[in-house]
């Protein structure tokens, strides 16, 4: 059990406001991460996002940190951080120094500890689980150095940090996932004069937008016109049917863009029902533009040469795993890569990415 603190500390005002400003400006966080290290007695600090599903990888903002060992870490050391095993019994909201998880010996002694820690003076650490679920997992960690101890009262001052924290998080979140369906729905929209039609669960067309039927006749398309009903061909007929299906329960959080991920396709925009008509339930099935090259002019031609390739190929609509394949280097590189890109673009998500940086 974690022990009390008799008078809690109250965080600085402007620390608190900082905290929230960060979840609406990404750019904010490493400014925040420093004065929350600064404020809990931290040598070094940082926010870490895990990916824990369908494999390892990790994105972090830190402070205090030389960007060799940085970038060490967050390609390497955090596999082996012995911490790591332990924080899976952890609960969201829930604070610990090292010591509690780690014998000093075991801590002392493991090759994480003697490559990463010591190399740069510290020791003692003390952390938090801030937000986690069956894929993610978000933590705050910070280091004391050599020689130092966290003690109960440097706890504390995490502890009270917490639910601003959760809460900051849970807003940014929301945010990326609005951002996320108002950019697919702009780009919906204007599709519509290239081609939309409406159809109930057995694939039936309800309705169909003038100039759709001389598109349904194109190679290039995901669907093809047959008699009353439209087919798969860029997705299959059964994928086709189960997103329609799954629409129209409303399990669909936002609109789906289905495609065969090559560079010639025109993907398709599921928009998430149901939408009755009468006795019928409908979903709009809208036509998105063919792909192109990124345009890559301003910010995404001024990313260095590593990050400016993932960036490119996200602009291009392609997958992690196409882009790992294409580059040559491991699939959690490409994601560390984008998220730096991301952050470098002063872009919410990729899909934003793929709007603002393709030729229409």
């Amino acid at each position: 059990m974690k022990k009390s603190v008799p008078g809690a500390p109250t965080p600085p005002l402007d620390l608190v406001t900082a905290i929230f400003d960060a979840a609406t400006d990404d750019s904010r966080r490493p400014a925040v991460v420093a004065q929350m290290t600064a404020w809990v007695g931290g040598e070094v600090g940082g926010l870490q996002v895990r990916q824990l599903a369908p494999e390892l990888a990790m994105d972090m903002v830190s402070t205090g940190v030389d960007p060799a060992f940085g970038q060490t870490y967050a390609e390497e050391y955090f596999r082996i951080d012995p911490h790591l095993e332990h924080v899976g019994a952890l609960g969201e909201g829930q604070s610990l120094l090292s010591r509690e998880l780690l014998s000093d010996r075991h801590y002392r002694h493991s090759r994480f500890h003697a490559e990463w820690v010591r190399p740069q003076g510290l020791h003692d650490l003390q952390g938090a689980v801030i937000l986690r679920d069956d894929e993610h997992l978000v933590t705050f960690a910070t280091y004391a150095p050599a020689r130092s101890r966290f003690d109960l009262a440097t706890r504390a001052r995490l502890d009270v940090l917490l639910p601003h924290l959760q809460r900051s998080l849970r807003v940014s979140s929301r945010m990326r996932e609005l951002e996320a369906t108002r950019a697919v729905l702009g780009a919906a929209q204007g599709a519509r004069a290239v081609g939309s039609l409406r159809v109930d669960g057995d694939l039936r067309v309800v309705s169909m937008a003038p100039a759709t039927e001389s598109w349904l006749g194109e190679n290039a398309l995901p669907l093809r016109r047959k008699g009353m009903r439209v087919v798969g061909v860029g997705v299959s007929d059964q994928r086709l049917r189960a997103l329609v299906a799954a629409a129209l329960r409303g399990e669909c959080p936002a609109p789906l863009v289905v495609g065969d991920g090559s560079a010639t396709s025109i993907d398709l925009v599921i928009v998430a029902g149901p939408a009755p008509t009468g006795r019928e339930s409908v979903v709009d099935l809208v036509f998105w533009p063919k792909r192109g090259a990124p345009d890559e002019t301003g910010p995404l031609a001024e990313l260095p040469p590593y990050l400016h390739a993932v960036a490119r190929g996200l602009a291009g609509g392609f997958g992690d795993k196409e882009i790992a394949e294409q580059l040559g280097i491991p699939l959690s590189t490409v994601r560390t890569y984008a998220a730096r890109a991301l952050r470098r673009l002063a872009v919410r998500s990729r899909r934003e990415l793929m709007c603002r940086w393709r030729h229409r």
